[in-house]
Formats: structure tokens, C-alpha cells, sequence
């Protein structure tokens, strides 16, 4: 009925990058059955499917981030005291985490690939614009929590939270790029506290 005016209403916002309020106009165009009907709703259940592959897909790059960082923090420990006693076993450890971090990049692109399979599926028009708005934002896969904490921690720099100036500390991967910027933050934060 009033869709179009919740549809100008949304694109607006979108402009103004006001993020929450497109997002509420977006879910008031919805509909929204009865709780009875939801589990054999051919809306829906593609929808359950793909919060739970994004859900996933989340936990497998930060993860993958988290692996990362450990090997840099290794490796430069061992650059910075290479006689230290526990050599070989920081040595074994990089290598248990390099063989991690060669399963990653297929795990994710397999996460990425069903996720966008069952975003396919989905067919109901303001709730596809809804998963694919939250998707396309840079700290997509960030929760709240976290995004907020580097925020704190850091401050917002070159209007990303935590940014990193350095070009090589950049991540090409758009879904790596926010977290590895957490990460260095960070890192930046407890060198400047010692």
C-alpha cells in the first residue's frame, strides 16, 4: 500500500548514510506472518539457512584474522630473540598455524559461495535489500561489541575504526580489511601503553 513511499523513504536515508533508519524502512516493508507459519514458509526458510551460513562465514574470518595475527606476533618474537629457550616450540607452533591458514581462504570462499546461493533463494524483495545492505558494509562480520571496543580503543582514523595508515598492513580481501585494522589497532594501542 505504502510501499513506495517506504521505498523513497529507505533510498534517501541510504544517501544520507543514515544506516539504521534505510534499515527499519526496509523491514517495514516486510511482511510479517503469524509465528505458526514460519517454519514452512518458503520465505523464510531460506532466510534462517542464510543467517546461519553468514553466521559462519563470520566466525571463519575472524578466525582466520585471529590465526594471522598469532603467526606475525610469533614470527616477529622469534625475529626480535631468535636464541631464546622455547625456539622450537614457537617454530612448531608457526607451522601448526601456517597449515591452519592454508585451509581458510577455501572454507571461506565455500561459506561466501552457499551463503550467496541461498541470498539467491530468497525472493522476497525488501527482505533480500535487507540482508544485502547489512552485507555490503565493511564490518559486516564484526559484532557490535567488538566494532565498538576498537572504536573506543583507537578512535575512528581516516573514518574507518582503527584504520591503518601503512599501505602494507592493508588487506586486499574486503571482509579481512576491517578486522586486520582491529588487529593492528590493537597492537598499536599496547606498544603505546609500554
Amino acid at each position: 500500500m505504502l510501499s513506495w513511499v517506504f521505498q523513497h523513504l529507505e533510498r534517501k536515508h541510504e544517501r544520507q548514510g543514515n544506516f539504521q533508519k534505510a534499515q527499519l524502512y526496509r523491514f517495514r516493508q516486510v511482511s510479517n506472518p503469524p509465528v505458526s507459519e514460519l517454519q514452512n514458509s518458503p520465505v523464510w526458510n531460506p532466510v534462517g539457512k542464510y543467517l546461519q551460513a553468514c553466521f559462519s562465514l563470520r566466525f571463519c574470518v575472524q578466525r582466520e584474522v585471529y590465526l594471522q595475527a598469532r603467526h606475525d606476533e610469533l614470527y616477529e618474537k622469534l625475529n626480535i630473540d631468535p636464541s631464546a629457550e622455547d625456539t622450537s616450540c614457537s617454530v612448531n607452533e608457526m607451522q601448526a598455524l601456517k597449515k591452519a591458514l592454508q585451509s581458510m581462504p577455501k572454507a571461506i570462499w565455500n561459506l561466501e559461495r552457499e551463503a550467496q546461493r541461498l541470498l539467491i533463494m530468497i525472493y522476497d524483495e525488501p527482505l533480500k535489500r535487507i540482508l544485502c545492505a547489512h552485507h555490503e558494509r565493511e564490518d559486516w562480520y564484526l559484532s557490535k561489541w567488538l566494532a565498538q571496543n576498537v572504536r573506543g580503543r583507537e578512535g575512528v582514523v581516516d573514518g574507518h575504526a582503527g584504520a591503518v595508515k601503512d599501505r602494507e598492513m592493508r588487506c586486499i580481501h574486503s571482509t579481512k580489511a576491517t578486522a586486520l585494522r582491529c588487529v593492528y589497532a590493537v597492537k598499536r594501542r599496547e606498544d603505546a601503553a609500554l
